[in-house]
Formats: structure tokens, C-alpha cells, sequence
């Protein structure tokens, strides 16, 4: 069973935007809580900001893990908080373990989870708080979203990339 947790992986560096999840943490559901898998230079500033904001006693700091898809098999939302972003590989991880994704709009996130999950303008904690509040609140919201996202993540299955390469390389002999 999903515990009523919040889970974002992520390095802790200057691109990622764990800084607004923490925000958001003061305005969803008390009965949430948040994991933040990872490690890095920015965790510091993360902690120091979930103390002084007084959501500590909600955010847990776990570090990098070698155990992460126990940590979202057992959540109930996953969150990809970035200023910028490559490839969504976290987000598509996420969806694939059948968690809802909330995800900063920002390119390369806004392409894997437009569609599926949900977006919130970077930086906007309390719209992020918001999203988060409805998809905890309203189960078949939830649920109607982790069909989506699960479906979206099989669009990026080794499987479906394998093929795309070989009918690539086919069009190009």
C-alpha cells in the first residue's frame, strides 16, 4: 500500500529546484510528507530552508540510495522540481512505477510529462501545492493520472527505443 508521501530523485545541484518542493511542503495536506532521494552540493541550503520555513519535521533528506524503486513503489506522488532539465529520465522512472508525476514546465520535462501528469510554472510553489493537494485528495484524479503516466512511460521503454533505432538505421541503408 501507497504511504502519503511526496517523492522527488534528483542530484542535489544548481539545476534541480528542490527549493520549491520544500516550499510546497508548508501548503499541501499535513498528512503528506516528502522524501528527497539524492545527494549533492545544494542539500545544505535544502535543509537549512526546510527549518527555517518549519516543514522539517515533513522532509526527509534520505541521500543517494541504491534501494530508490522501493522508495516510489511505496509513494503516493512523484515531483520533478527543475530549473532546467536534458531528458525527464527521473519523471519517465517515476510514471513507470505508477506514481502520478508533477513536473517544473520547463523543457525537456514539459515534452515526457505534458499529456500524462501534470506541470507547474518553475518556481511556483503554491501552484505546485495545489496540484499536489488535488491529486492526494481526489482519487480518481489520481488514479485517471498514473494510467496516463504509466502509459507514457512505455513510449520510452528499451523495448520501443530499440525499435526506433533499428527501423532509424532500416530507412538509412
Amino acid at each position: 500500500k501507497r504511504k502519503p508521501q511526496i517523492v522527488m530523485l534528483s542530484r542535489f545541484v544548481p539545476a534541480k529546484d528542490q527549493a520549491t518542493l520544500i516550499k510546497a511542503v508548508a501548503y499541501v495536506n499535513k498528512q503528506l510528507s516528502l522524501l528527497l532521494v539524492g545527494d549533492g552540493e545544494t542539500m545544505a541550503r535544502c535543509k537549512e530552508l526546510s527549518t527555517q520555513i518549519g516543514v522539517s519535521d515533513r522532509v526527509q533528506f534520505l541521500g543517494a540510495r541504491s534501494d530508490v524503486s522501493e522508495w516510489l513503489w511505496q509513494s503516493m506522488i512523484g515531483v520533478q522540481s527543475s530549473h532546467w532539465e536534458g531528458f525527464g529520465l527521473t519523471a519517465v522512472e517515476m510514471m513507470a512505477a505508477g506514481l502520478p508525476v508533477v513536473a517544473s514546465d520547463v523543457e525537456g520535462l514539459k515534452q515526457v510529462v505534458a499529456g500524462a501528469g501534470m506541470l507547474f510554472n518553475r518556481g511556483d510553489e503554491k501552484q505546485l501545492a495545489q496540484i499536489i493537494n488535488e491529486l492526494y485528495e481526489d482519487t480518481t484524479l489520481r488514479n485517471d493520472t498514473i494510467v496516463a503516466c504509466q502509459k507514457r512511460a512505455q513510449q520510452y521503454s528499451i523495448v520501443k527505443s530499440a525499435q526506433a533505432i533499428i527501423e532509424r538505421y532500416n530507412q538509412l541503408i
